[in-house]
């Protein structure tokens, strides 16, 4: 019914929830005893024998990792797992060299691939913005954990990068998702390998951050070799995830979003923007050590009326 300090004095391996920090005193005391100590993404990595695609990123790594399974599997075996809430060990048992899995990871995953010495052989980074400080001492800590996706890399390896992102940690193929001269949006079409495909309007993801998780996806199925036909194919089809701008419902000519995973404003900032409409937001709670004067401002510009929840956050909000 508890821990003790006792109980991570004998032990050969601990598995720790991601969350927990590295100075958690039972972590300290099973390390000082020798344990080996995992989270459930480098226990993960350390067995499995197939192919991964790892993405991390601020935000937009859940449609990311989601879209790509989507697009990957409508030619190719695939699974999906990690921190989008499925645990990659439900189908670990099942997986073989040929497979492929993506999994999505938060940077507190990230933070144990140097115990493992394991780098994805596809690694994808989406972005960085601030968030989690009240967990980390600085945001430059924060990027350096989730940096770890391509720490230990090789030259066969490949990198898919959001263009803001510049590090001397590459050691394989490099690809810039959205400064990419063969994929790429314009005039409200999506072009791949320079050649028109679909109207943007067909695509369910809407908004500038969801072209970006779009073109990320799509790069991800190109290193995987999935054929364009299906790429466009995936992308018709793909209905996106609950609680990510997720159209909840149409009545009386309002829609209903929601959009309870933009824990951050960065996120909340996007999906703003994103919706043309007039909009009554319902935000706030905890805060997490961020910034919220852009956030702020943007509520009074756009907002027709804001319905704040109680919390740390709200307050500051107000």
């Amino acid at each position: 019914g508890k821990h003790r300090l006792i109980d991570f004095q004998k032990v050969d391996l601990v598995i720790a929830n991601p969350i927990v920090r590295r100075n958690n005193k039972y972590l300290l005391e099973a390390e000082k005893n020798k344990a080996i100590i995992y989270n459930d993404a480098s226990l993960f990595l350390k067995y499995c024998p197939a192919k991964v695609v790892g993405i991390t990123g601020t935000k937009g790594k859940s449609t990311t990792a989601s879209l790509a399974y989507h697009l990957i599997k409508q030619s190719k075996k695939v699974y999906l797992g990690g921190n989008i809430r499925i645990s990659p060990f439900d189908f670990l048992d099942k997986l073989t060299k040929k497979d492929i899995v993506v999994l999505e990871l938060s940077s507190w995953q990230c933070e144990r691939l140097p115990d493992i010495k394991i780098s994805p052989k596809i690694a994808v980074i989406t972005n960085f913005a601030k968030d989690h400080l009240n967990s980390y001492p600085s945001y430059a800590a924060y990027k350096k954990a989730k940096l770890n996706i391509l720490k230990y890399q090789t030259g066969s390896d490949v990198a898919i990068l959001n263009s803001t992102i510049a590090n001397s940690m590459i050691r394989g193929k490099k690809i810039l998702f959205n400064n990419n001269k063969k994929n790429y949006f314009s005039n409200d079409h999506l072009y791949i390998n320079k050649n028109k495909v679909l109207d943007y309007s067909a695509i369910k993801l809407q908004g500038q951050h969801n072209q970006e998780n779009i073109l990320a996806a799509i790069c991800i199925a190109q290193q995987l070799k999935i054929h364009t036909t299906a790429i466009v194919r995936g992308l018709q089809s793909y209905r996106g995830l609950s609680g990510r701008a997720e159209l909840i419902a149409k009545k009386e000519g309002i829609s209903y979003v929601n959009d309870t995973t933009a824990s951050a404003p960065v996120a909340a900032i996007a999906t703003i923007r994103a919706i043309q409409a007039p909009k009554i937001l319902i935000a706030g709670g905890v805060d997490k050590a961020l910034e919220y004067n852009v956030f702020a401002s943007l509520i009074i510009k756009q907002s027709k009326r804001t319905i704040l929840l109680p919390g740390s956050a709200t307050e500051i909000l107000i």
